[in-house]
Formats: C-alpha cells, sequence, structure tokens
C-alpha cells in the first residue's frame, strides 16, 4: 500500500521479516481504527526474520531456531538504530 511506503523503505535492505504495521496507545495496545482511517503514524514491529542475506542471497531461515532467528532480527533493529 502507498501509504506506507515511506515506512517501509525504512527497514534494511537483504531481509524478509514478518510483522505487522500498528498504530500504538500509551500502553503499547493496538490502535487498529487508527491504523485503519490514517488517524496517526503507524510503526511497523517486527517479530520474526523469515529470509535473510547469507552466502547466497535471501537465505531462508523459517527452518532455523528460533534462537537464531532472533539473533537476526536484533541484528536488523541494531540496523535501523543507526
Amino acid at each position: 500500500m502507498q501509504r506506507f511506503k515511506e515506512l517501509l523503505d525504512l527497514l534494511p535492505a537483504g531481509l524478509m521479516v514478518d510483522g505487522d504495521l500498528v498504530v500504538l496507545d500509551d500502553a503499547g495496545r493496538q490502535l487498529f481504527n487508527k491504523l485503519l482511517f490514517g488517524d496517526h503514524r503507524p510503526a511497523y514491529v517486527a517479530f520474526d526474520v523469515l529470509m535473510a542475506d547469507g552466502p547466497l542471497p535471501l537465505k531462508d531461515r523459517k527452518a532455523s531456531p528460533n534462537r537464531q532467528r532472533r539473533r537476526g532480527l536484533d541484528r536488523a533493529h541494531q540496523q535501523l538504530r543507526r
């Protein structure tokens, strides 16, 4: 969806992540109607790395242990903070 393109362009290259676009209140609860009607700026919450650059482009990570996939998600988060 084009209205979220700017936000999605901020994601690190070389990753395919599973996550959700959300609008959260101060307590961290999702406000679906705010997302639906565009009342507030959304955030992207990634909760899994499905594929990532490896020796070959986009190495499938779905069969990897959760701990290893979590490390990939942590590395992606660090890249976003730079």
